[in-house]
């Protein structure tokens, strides 16, 4: 069975999870039913999309805080 798709945002909260319990992410994946290529590569979407909306505001006065910390490279 496939699992259901998950949102930007709730791939970022299970992204920050991972990178905050002090496990690998391939344990931590495994502890938690996902796949840990999936896992990787939605971590570089999203480091590409944050990259683009970066560029986007560097022309304007401020980004705004987004939690981009726990998009790189993990244990």
């Amino acid at each position: 069975m496939r699992n259901k798709r998950r949102t930007d945002e709730e791939w970022l909260s299970l992204i920050q999870q991972c990178r905050s319990s002090g496990f690998s992410d391939r344990v931590w994946c495994e502890q938690n039913d996902i796949s840990i290529n999936t896992f990787y590569n939605t971590v570089t979407r999203l480091r590409f999309r944050l990259h683009h909306i970066r560029a986007q505001h560097k022309q304007r006065s401020s980004l705004s805080p987004f939690p981009y910390r726990c998009l790189h490279t993990g244990s």
